[in-house]
């Protein structure tokens, strides 16, 4: 199905669609197709997913430098920042940090550690229109 929808696309809007073909391709161990797909994602719509996936690629492949190479293109420059901002986004990020505390704080037996600030800082607010 993936690849009827590449040859009926722009090659300019197929960076996504290879991309996921390639992984698609490492699932079904089809090794030749995988490393096509992968390749041209990368050259095509250079994004995370694309090295992120080729990473894979290269890693089930024995390639463990040039999937480290792929890692390091796919990974946030600064991941405490990027993860800060994703959490803000997504409250199941949020919910895991918050699941984390309140274990540590029935470990611990002591409400007092958490206070207003951190209350506020994890509570997710919606965002309201007229």
């Amino acid at each position: 199905m993936l690849e009827n929808r590449l040859y009926n696309i722009e090659q300019g809007n197929s960076g996504e669609i290879l991309a996921t073909l390639c992984a698609a391709y490492i699932v079904n161990v089809s090794l030749d197709n995988a490393e096509r797909a992968c390749n041209k994602a990368v050259e095509t719509d250079p994004t995370e997913i694309a090295f992120n996936n080729r990473g894979v690629f290269r890693a089930f492949k024995g390639n463990l430098s040039g999937a480290r190479e792929d890692f390091d293109r796919a990974r946030p420059q600064q991941l405490e920042v990027y993860l800060s901002e994703l959490k803000a986004k997504d409250v199941g990020l949020l919910a895991v940090d918050n699941f984390r505390l309140i274990n540590k704080l029935s470990a611990t037996h002591s409400l007092a550690q958490l206070d207003v600030s951190v209350a506020l800082k994890s509570a997710a607010i919606e965002r309201l229109s007229d």
